[in-house]
């Protein structure tokens, strides 16, 4: 056995693949007899035997562990599992191998026992975590990397708040490692204390979890021991890299890392250390620049300029620690601790002063501003691609570079402190402007990052300017523009500065000088002039980086600046961004998309001259990117635009639509969907304005989208085509009802769809957006009578089918807007047909439609999306409520979950709650619509207090919870909002399900809908995408509050016992707010 894994082991490991393959296939072979650990392990000890397959051999056991040690392995199957013979030499000799001379075999073997251990301890090895910390504490050093790499998988895969104290025993033996004078601290390597400071972070992470647990943790004594780690994280921390200890790096990369989990973690104790941490921190931060700046800022040309500091092993990802990410490190730590509440005492710590300042917060944003330069080796990545720099521009960027970590400091400080942040960058442009640097690479570089650091804080600080308040300010970011950022642009040296310099020129553009503004728009469009005057910046002028900056410039003037100035650069505007786009890879794209999109929104005269350039430009990119939904999605609002004028609509769509129709006779159906969306954009463009799409191209498309809706059963094509459909009937209902082919007409068609996607059996995610095309068809048909009222009667019925059996949330909230729409047009006469029509539920019961309609809106009228769906759901419950109708009070619906008052202790488990049915108790529909209503008026009440709301009680909070109501101990930022919750003491638990209790003397005589739909003039807090015809309509501008005061007021002065009716059913805080109402002081 032992032979045939040797030779086997041997084979898999030539370079002729017929022999590996052999090798290979014979190891699968022999693992299904219960021996073969026994025979690995066996090679893996023989020193007889080569490095290389004594070291697959423990790799190829470690695999076999996981899939063969016993029948609960993760990745067992079938077949036979190691023998108990196997498993005790197993684990005897690959303990044993842990002390091996051999580096890469005492590795494997780890590894290996690390999965051993993963099944083995503490059941079938007991005294393996004894045997492991024993040779930490009296083994050779060799011995000591051993059980460090093996507790280091041990920790972050199996240890859990039921070890403690392993735990507790394991930590207080690693800091004994950091003991100066101890023999451990001089033999151990610099890796085997990274190893141990991870371990420390892992057992960190394990402890967080304690307190959500509420386990009992000062038998430990876990606290003063994390206070001893803090302390000699700091000193590693400290401790000085020399060319001699460069691997120093990694284990003070991995101690800043340790104790930003720690400062997490054990809130008090860090409040106690915070000044020495804090100083700390700073003193890295400050002392880092020199060698940072050497290693990282300066090319290759300058004396000073010296090679990367990084750590000689990886850590487990791969990655080895360079100097770069120790001190990104150290600034996301420092970001972490000024979100934080009190940080705000940091900047009065004297200790942080240094003799040449005597402020705080500008040495620490002046060093931001010094990390925050762009490195030599960030330059050699965007300057040979491109899309690098477009995706950390855009915050995409997989690499957390030093750059983005000061980025990231910056603006939390400016957001926390932003007086005082305006003050410092005030006090660092003023010595800044004091001095005239010569063009060179280094000036070059730093004044990029003196102007990013103003886009940064754009807001802040136009926020301040425009107030008047600070005239030194004005003045020093007039310099700033005139000194530095218009020579740069004019007379440019550095590419990154230039560029830079573009897209700040568009956000402080009304600082440039008298006239600037022009000629800087004339320079973001075509630098060709200046570069006739100098061929030498014609180099800088060209790249890709100054030139995508230039259109992001004028992406920001077509925005905000005048649209007198801006206008007449339209269309060059839109020619250059549509020349520079072929040239473009997908990540940079989006940027001369939306600089079209934007220079589109500002006249729609321009759209016919343009549409040759750009029409045909979407089209190639669509051919090429239809898959790309971020594309796609910019595309189609070009579209939008593009087609929004009569004139333009009919260029836009006589290029288009034979291309994206011929899609639909394709095999391949990927495109299909992206051409549904293209022609949606098409068709809802031509209905701007109230426009109606020629019958011509409803003829033309409608009838084939029909077909393809109707032939291929995928969601994505069906989402999209009822999304389609929708601007269909919104623009061309008329057109659509007067199309016939074969005595088959277009309603006909489209009826036909509506059916099938609301079919009970049909797949619940390809009709997530026919609600908002039957809405639709009904908002429409208010307007001409175009569908009969048997046909309106037969969508209420298919979709009242459909939400019988809805068991998705999205689908049943979709489906509900229709019939509310219905409702507020004829209350009594939805409830009629309601009451009339029988449905079967999920498990063929057939039920009264009026019931399951009241039952699935109450239950689920919360998650109703879009402002004007939940108006109208508001607007249908108040209709109701008006019409007191005896059908609608006799239905009972689901109100607040049943709680049992027998306490339990056991672990809500999901097996459980698939069993065990939750009940809840049942009320009166309109009582359940009464709490709604008083939900929706107290949230938006609550939204006029800094509480943002959603209809109909979705409440979250904006602000965090009261600084003065915590404990200096709970400070973070990082707690959980502090949610109100609903009274829980409700009255009402003998209350008898059923019975006609909500009689007609409860809204009795109250016949107003006088007072529904009164216009909203207040600004809304909303930002909404509905169409135009929509945000028209009455209810889209009512205010709710007032709505619903009304209502109650004018119930409760028809009929005086109404309170007292409702309050049973009421909680504590519904009361409360309902008698605010009535007494008109909410």
């Amino acid at each position: 056995m032992e032979l045939q894994c040797y030779e086997s082991i041997k084979f898999s490991l030539s370079p002729d693949p017929e022999t590996r393959r052999i090798g290979e296939d014979s190891l699968k072979n022999l693992e299904l007899n219960p021996d073969f650990s026994q025979a690995l392990v066996k090679i893996a000890q023989s020193n007889d035997i080569t490095e290389d397959i004594r070291q697959l051999s423990l790799i190829i056991l470690k695999s076999y562990v996981d899939a063969r040690w016993n029948l609960g392995c993760e990745k067992y199957t079938e077949g036979p599992i190691a023998s108990q013979i196997s498993k005790d030499l197993v684990r005897n000799v690959t303990f044993q191998l842990l002390s091996d001379n051999i580096l890469k075999i005492r590795k494997a073997a780890a590894y290996a026992l690390s999965i051993i251990a993963r099944y083995d301890w503490p059941d079938e090895w007991p005294n393996l975590f004894n045997q492991l910390l024993e040779q930490l504490k009296m083994g050779d050093p060799n011995q000591k990397y051993s059980s460090l790499l093996v507790f280091k998988e041990l920790i972050s895969r199996d240890l859990s708040t039921d070890q403690l104290l392993e735990l507790s025993l394991l930590l207080s033996e690693l800091k004994n490692i950091f003991i100066t004078d101890s023999v451990c601290f001089k033999t151990l390597s610099i890796e085997s204390k990274t190893i141990s400071v991870q371990i420390l972070e892992e057992g960190i992470e394990i402890l967080s979890l304690v307190n959500h647990k509420g386990l009992n943790v000062d038998s430990f004594k876990i606290e003063p021991l994390i206070l001893e780690w803090i302390q000699l994280l700091l000193l590693n921390i400290r401790e000085k890299i020399t060319d001699s200890s460069i691997d120093l790096v990694s284990l003070k990369y991995s101690s800043v890392k340790a104790l930003h989990k720690i400062s997490m973690t054990f809130i008090k104790i860090y409040n106690d250390l915070s000044d020495s941490i804090v100083t700390c921190v700073w003193e890295e931060i400050k002392g880092g620049y020199h060698n940072y700046e050497s290693q990282y800022l300066c090319s290759d040309s300058y004396d000073q300029k010296q090679d990367g500091w990084a750590a000689s092993f990886t850590l487990d990802d791969g990655s080895a620690i360079s100097f770069s990410m120790y001190i990104s490190m150290l600034l996301e730590y420092f970001e972490f601790i000024f979100r934080q509440k009190n940080s705000g005492k940091i900047l009065n710590n004297n200790s942080l002063i240094s003799s040449s300042s005597n402020d705080f917060l500008t040495e620490l944003v002046s060093a931001c501003i010094g990390y925050l330069q762009i490195s030599q080796d960030t330059v050699e990545l965007w300057t040979s691609d491109v899309n690098q720099f477009v995706l950390e521009e855009e915050s995409a960027s997989n690499n957390y570079t030093t750059r983005l970590a000061s980025r990231d400091l910056i603006l939390s400080l400016a957001k926390k402190f932003p007086s005082g942040f305006i003050n410092s960058i005030q006090i660092i442009l003023a010595h800044k402007l004091e001095f005239t640097d010569d063009k060179n690479t280094k000036t070059g570089f730093y004044n990029e990052s003196l102007l990013f650091t103003l886009e940064l804080i754009g807001d802040e600080i136009l926020f301040v300017l425009k107030s008047g308040e600070n005239p030194n300010l004005d003045l020093i970011i007039r310099k700033t523009i005139s000194d530095i950022l218009i020579p740069s642009v004019t007379t440019p040296y550095n590419i990154f500065l230039a560029a830079r310099s573009f897209v700040l020129s568009s956000i402080y553009f009304n600082f440039l000088p008298p006239q600037s503004l022009s000629h800087m728009i004339e320079f973001a469009i075509n630098q060709s002039q200046i570069s006739q005057s100098n061929p030498s910046y014609f180099e800088i002028y060209s790249h890709p980086i100054v030139q995508l900056c230039s259109i992001k410039a004028c992406t920001k003037f077509c925005s905000s600046a005048p649209k007198d100035v801006i206008k007449n650069y339209i269309p060059e505007i839109i020619f250059k961004s549509a020349k520079l786009s072929p040239s473009l890879d997908q990540d940079s794209l989006t940027i001369p998309l939306e600089c079209i999109l934007a220079a589109l929104k500002l006249d729609p005269s321009v759209y016919l001259a343009v549409e040759p350039i750009v029409g045909e430009l979407v089209l190639e990119l669509w051919k090429i990117y239809y898959l790309d939904p971020i594309l796609e999605s910019l595309f189609t609002d070009i579209l939008v635009k593009l087609s929004s004028t009569p004139e333009s609509f009919a260029s836009v769509f006589n290029r288009f639509s034979p291309i994206l129709l011929s899609t639909f006779n394709e095999e391949n159906v990927d495109r299909i969907p992206s051409a549904i969306e293209m022609i949606t954009s098409i068709i809802k463009g031509g209905g701007a304005g109230s426009l109606a799409i020629p019958k011509e191209c409803v003829d033309s498309v409608f009838p084939r989208l029909m077909r393809i809706l109707l032939t291929y059963k995928d969601s994505e094509i069906a989402q999209n085509g009822q999304e389609c459909l929708k601007y269909f009937v919104q623009n061309g209902l008329y057109q659509i009802s007067e199309y016939k082919e074969n005595d088959i007409t277009g309603l006909q068609l489209l009826f036909e769809f509506i059916e099938s996607v609301l079919s009970p059996d049909s797949n619940e995610s390809s009709a997530l957006f026919v609600g908002d095309l039957v809405t639709k068809i009904i908002f429409k048909n208010a307007q001409g009578n175009i569908v009969s009222g048997d046909n309106l009667a037969r969508l209420v019925y298919l979709v009242l089918r459909k939400l019988a059996v809805a068991r998705s949330s999205v689908l049943i909230s979709s489906l509900l807007p229709p019939i509310c729409l219905l409702f507020t047009r004829s209350a009594i006469q939805v409830v009629d047909l309601l009451y009339n029509i029988s449905v079967s539920d999920s498990q063929g019961k057939d039920n009264n439609g009026l019931g399951i309609f009241l039952n699935i809106w109450t239950e689920n009228a919360l998650d109703i999306q879009g402002v004007y769906f939940n108006k109208v759901s508001v607007a249908a419950m108040i209709n109701i409520l008006v019409l007191n109708d005896s059908r609608v009070n006799a239905v009972n619906v689901n109100d607040e979950e049943e709680v049992s008052n027998a306490p339990s202790h056991k672990f809500n488990l999901r097996s459980r709650v698939k069993i065990v049915p939750i009940k809840y108790k049942q009320i009166p529909a309109p009582v359940k619509m009464i709490k709604l209503l008083i939900e929706e008026y107290s949230s938006n009440k609550q939204d006029q207090d800094n509480v943002k709301v959603s209809i109909l009680g979705k409440k979250m909070s904006k602000n965090r919870m009261d600084e003065s109501n915590l404990d200096e101990n709970d400070s973070w930022d990082e707690l959980d909002d502090d949610y109100e919750s609903d009274d829980p003491d409700n009255p009402n638990e003998e209350f008898d399900n059923g019975g006609d209790v909500f009689t007609s003397d409860l809204i009795d005589q109250f016949g107003g809908g006088s007072g529904m739909f009164k216009k909203f003039n207040g600004s809304s807090e909303y930002s909404d995408d509905e169409d135009e015809e929509t945000t028209k309509d009455p209810i889209y501008n009512m205010d709710t509050c007032n709505m619903i005061r009304d209502m109650f007021v004018g119930v409760n002065n028809t009929n005086p016992g109404f309170y007292s009716l409702v309050g049973p059913f009421l909680t504590k805080s519904e009361k409360s707010a309902l008698e605010g109402i009535l007494s008109h002081t909410a």
